[in-house]
């Protein structure tokens, strides 16, 4: 993958900058307030942007900006998280990237890039912070009341607390 810098601008704009062609590329589609965040996959073929209103948006990458999907939660969106787990279905191998995002109202979500979306846990305040920890298959959260809580991931995709921890 080659270097990118992707930009959100407070009107909703996505600009992303590839370095071969070095061509910038500008997406107005998908959000319409301020961009709060912008997380890139690991292997960089996937981007998830989040705004201001709670639009999460899922975008290709390896051929400049193309939106996969969206998704739409009440409230700003702060954090995103990849664990980009692998799927197999009818016998050809499709990479599905799970991703987690939340954001000022507490709730945390589980997605993916096809159109598949579910709220997993809600915690105490904002969350100022969040993390996968491969190693654990967990993801790790800290939230606006000092509060750091581990959740793992089941085979069914469902988070089963860990670990609570107030810091101080």
């Amino acid at each position: 993958m080659l270097p990118s810098l992707a930009i959100g601008w407070q009107d909703g704009v996505v600009t992303l900058w590839n370095e071969d062609p070095r061509l910038t590329r500008e997406e107005k589609v998908l959000h319409k307030s301020e961009i709060t965040n912008i997380t890139f996959s690991q292997d960089g073929t996937r981007m998830v942007t989040g705004d201001k209103s709670g639009t999460v948006g899922v975008w290709r990458t390896h051929r400049g900006l193309t939106p996969i999907c969206q998704y739409s939660k009440s409230g700003s969106i702060t954090n995103v998280a990849f664990c980009g787990l692998a799927y197999e279905e009818d016998s050809m191998e499709k990479w599905n990237s799970l991703f987690f995002f939340g954001g000022k109202k507490g709730s945390v979500c589980l997605a993916d890039d096809l159109k598949n979306c579910h709220e997993v846990c809600k915690v105490g305040g904002s969350i100022k912070s969040m993390l996968f920890y491969e190693k654990e298959n967990s993801v790790i959260i800290i939230t606006s009341h000092l509060l750091l809580v581990q959740f793992r991931i089941n085979l069914n995709e469902k988070l089963v607390p860990d670990r609570k921890v107030k810091l101080s």
